[in-house]
Formats: structure tokens, sequence, C-alpha cells
């Protein structure tokens, strides 16, 4: 049982120290200066950050940075480089297997004819079974009219409702698919430059 403790204290432990896109990172450098921004990615010996009033992400060697906080505590700077250097593997084992990135008229076709299809596609399985739940029920609905009084004024909303869901489907899974290419293409990049040799 202590065993099954310690596994999970320092499971814990690790996981805590990962770094996320959420992180506000505070860099100090060895002239003193330090830069404060929000982590974007590692790369091969530095880090990325987005800083609040420049435009463009701000790349910080590893090298240089002689002091971190990270959320408002300090950290360790060979525990961060550590973390760095993880992220990057991270990043590099999610370039070589991405997640489905199909074409968008894909995805957009097979959530006009069922919603939740597209999402499906791209394995967003939870936003799939929302789509599709709520098709049966409008679908449902509509049998459930038509089988019984067939009024025009419940069959029309429910139409018009139904169209409405399999757009929605159809832009949400183009979104993330175009999310996801441009992400990919970027990254790829990115692990071209010369910065990543």
């Amino acid at each position: 049982m202590r065993w099954l403790a310690l596994v999970a204290a320092l499971f814990w432990g690790a996981a805590a120290y990962a770094l996320d896109s959420n992180d506000r990172l505070v860099l100090t450098l060895d002239g003193g200066e330090q830069v404060d921004g929000w982590f974007v990615r590692a790369e091969a010996n530095a880090v990325v950050l987005s800083v609040p009033g420049v435009a463009d992400a701000t790349r910080v060697p590893l090298d240089i940075v002689a002091g971190v906080s990270r959320n408002g505590e300090v950290q360790p700077i060979a525990q961060f480089c550590a973390d760095a250097a993880t992220a990057h593997v991270e990043w590099k084992a999610w370039l070589k297997n991405p997640p489905p990135h199909p074409p968008a008229l894909a995805v957009a076709a097979s959530s006009l004819i069922i919603p939740g299809t597209g999402q499906a596609i791209l394995h967003e399985s939870r936003s799939a079974k929302g789509y599709l739940i709520a098709d049966l029920v409008i679908l449902g609905a509509g049998a459930l009219e038509l089988s019984n009084e067939q009024r025009l004024s419940v069959l029309v909303p429910l139409g018009a409702l139904a169209a409405i869901m399999r757009i929605s489907s159809a832009a949400e899974a183009v979104r993330t698919t175009n999310r996801r290419r441009r992400r990919l293409r970027e990254a790829r990049a990115i692990a071209d430059s010369p910065t990543q040799r």
C-alpha cells in the first residue's frame, strides 16, 4: 500500500509540473531582464511565449534563463528545462501522429446527412453523441407527428430545427478540421526551421 501511495505521489508531482498553454511564465534572463508571458510551446533548447503587447511570439533560449516563475511560484531551472524538454518531445510525438484532420468537405458533407458524423470522423465523440441524440429526438418527434395529426404548424418548425442541427454540426466539424490542419501546417513549418535541428 505504501508503494502505491509513493507511486501516486510521484505521478501526481510529475503531472503538476507539465507545461501547459495556460501557464504564465516570468523568465528572468542572465542580464536581469524579465520576459513575462504565456507558454505557447517548447522548442529544442528554447521556449516560446505569447507576451502581451508583442504581436509575434517571443522565443527565449533556455541557456540565458537565470530564473523561472510559473503561475506565481518559483521553479528550479533544472526542473523547468526538463519540463520544456518533455513538452518538446510530446510536441514532436503529436506531430508524428496528429489527430484526424480530413478534408473539410468530407466532414461537412457527412454532417449535413447525419448530424454528428463529422465530429465522429474527427474523434470528437462527446460532440458527435450530442448532435446525434438531438437529431434523433427531433426526427422522432417529426415521425410521431406524421403518424398522428400531421399538423403543418408542428412539422415546419421541426424541419427547420433539423436543418439548423445539420448546418450547425457541419460548421463545427469544418472549424475543427480547419483548425487542426492549420495547427499541423504551422507545426511542420516550425519543425523544419533551423531552430529545431
